[in-house]
Formats: structure tokens, sequence, C-alpha cells
């Protein structure tokens, strides 16, 4: 739904979490890899930007990703 309403050159920007805890484990929150958020955006997406947050709270540190993906 996102992609018909968005613009080309639109942004979505995700703090993806928790990267370290699978389906299986239950949720919420769910877990989710950074494969499977790639892999949901494949097409006519453009990743702009990627990263672990500097700031962040501890419990979250380095279990969260910023991505900024840019619609072609």
């Amino acid at each position: 739904m996102v992609y018909k309403i968005l613009k080309p050159g639109g942004k979505i920007i995700g703090l993806w979490f928790p990267l370290d805890k699978t389906m299986a484990d239950g949720g919420p929150p769910w877990g989710i890899t950074i494969d499977e958020v790639k892999s949901i955006f494949k097409n006519d997406w453009i990743i702009e930007r990627e990263e672990f947050p500097e700031i962040s709270i501890q419990q979250r540190k380095n279990r969260e990703k910023l991505i900024i993906f840019v619609k072609q």
C-alpha cells in the first residue's frame, strides 16, 4: 500500500527491531533479520542509508538497525 501512495523519490524510514530474535521465539515484538527486511524492499527501492544507531537505549544497542529506503 505504501508503494502505491508514495511518489518516486519518497522514503520509508524504518528502525528494525529486534534483530537477534526469531519468529519462533514469539512476540511481540516479533524478530526479523536484515535479509528479510531487504527482501521485502528488493524491487523498486534503493537503500539510501543503513546503520546501527549511535544513540540507542542500552537494551536495544546493536539489536536494532536504521534503514532508509527510497522509492524508484
